[in-house]
């Protein structure tokens, strides 16, 4: 069971994914809601402005003073939205001038394409992809602009050495934060299209400050769906993201998506993203898509445990449980779960070059630390992790606690 004021933030996003109106919006607010534990848990899932939006169209329902809060929150939102969609712009534009074909993702673009609105998105960093050949202008082009790496101590050939996919930039006022991706997701990870096709599929989008390059919607969707269950699925926005895309593009080509998942060996993933949106937000899905969804029992169980998890650690990062049983469970072939378990695992990453830098012979010795910090890292979250399990356990188990 979720609190109450969970309870309401799900309904409040799931009445905007579906065209709220003022009675729906009337509805789903119950008396006694605590308008602060409200806040506190739309602000963990970055959807702020979503409930603001919603809201407005009844604002007798929530307290003015919230409204006027948040309210505020969207305006900060889409001023520095709008600065960030400027870089974007600026920086794809340079990198073209340069020869370097750049696809921009998330960000200000799925801000547009989802909410056809750069304020009702929260994110906080730029992505664009690639190819890994023209890694090298891209970070001549960059630097050229004002932005540092966080690697520069790095050569190529020593970055070669790491399990590597992505470069975090920062411009020089470390107002723009920027990921290059040479990769939508890590090796041991690649469940969705990847290379040449995503670059031969990219689409023209025009956002207020330009024109880019972006992803193909069936491709931006297959790669939201791997993220999310990459990470555990442990944000309602990234849901959101889905389900709000899905709603303002009904063209979208669901039988060649499929395909394509299946052919990377991603259709668990794909359709776990997508019983998540209709069970949590009733989005739009075909129906003939939806029953192979629920078709999967493990899609089931895994959305369950999803649903469980999503409010159990506001303010924290999710379980460690959660974030590993997650892709592990919806990973089909044995051999992919013990790829993913191991690469993650045990693969180096320029992470742990940050945290101690070795010279080049010593390399192999990151084979040791990798598995080393991730232990140290991640041990509170697995004890916060077992406890939380425990403690459910118990509560399941007395029938004075489940009535509670």
């Amino acid at each position: 069971m979720i609190s109450r004021e969970a309870e309401l933030v799900v309904n409040l996003v799931s009445a905007y994914v579906g065209g709220a109106d003022g009675a729906s919006v009337a509805a789903a607010v119950q008396p006694g809601i605590d308008w602060n534990e409200v806040e506190r848990i739309a602000t963990w899932h970055a959807v702020v402005p979503i409930l603001y939006h919603v809201l407005s169209a009844r604002p007798d329902c929530a307290p003015a003073e919230k409204l006027a809060r948040w309210h505020g929150v969207v305006r900060a939102n889409l001023v520095h939205n709008a600065y960030l969609e400027n870089a974007v712009v600026r920086i794809t534009k340079a990198l073209a001038e340069r020869g370097v074909a750049a696809l921009t993702f998330k960000g200000p673009v799925l801000a547009a394409a989802a909410y056809g609105d750069l304020g009702l998105r929260e994110f906080i960093d730029l992505d664009i992809l690639v190819r890994p050949s023209d890694l090298g202008p891209c970070r001549e082009t960059l630097t050229a602009l004002g932005y540092r790496s966080e690697y520069s101590g790095l050569g190529d050939e020593e970055k070669a050495f790491f399990q590597s996919y992505q470069e975090t930039f920062n411009s020089d006022d470390w107002l723009v934060p920027l990921d290059v991706h040479s990769r939508l997701n890590p090796r041991y990870f690649a469940y969705a299209p990847e290379g040449e096709a995503l670059f031969r599929r990219a689409v023209n989008f025009d956002l207020r400050s330009g024109g880019v390059k972006t992803l193909a919607n069936t491709d931006l969707l297959l790669h939201l769906c791997a993220h999310g269950a990459k990470h555990g699925w442990d944000s309602l926005g990234w849901i959101l993201d889905i389900a709000a895309f899905v709603r303002r593009n009904p063209e979208i080509d669901w039988r060649s998506m499929l395909n394509d998942a299946s052919a990377a060996g991603g259709r668990r993933l794909l359709l776990l993203g997508i019983y998540l949106i209709r069970d949590l937000m009733n989005a739009p899905v075909p129906e003939e898509v939806m029953a192979l969804a629920t078709s999967d029992r493990v899609i089931a169980r895994i959305a369950a445990g999803v649903k469980r998890g999503l409010f159990s650690n506001i303010e924290r990062r999710g379980g460690v449980f959660g974030e590993w049983s997650v892709p592990v469970r919806a990973i089909e072939s044995a051999r992919g779960r013990i790829r993913y378990v191991a690469g993650r695992a045990l693969g180096p990453t320029m992470e742990d070059w940050k945290s101690l830098p070795l010279p080049r012979p010593l390399y192999p010795i990151y084979y040791a630390v990798h598995p080393l910090r991730m232990a140290f890292t991640q041990a509170p979250r697995m004890f916060r992790s077992l406890f939380w399990i425990s403690a459910h356990a118990a509560k399941s188990r007395d029938p004075r606690l489940a009535e509670a």
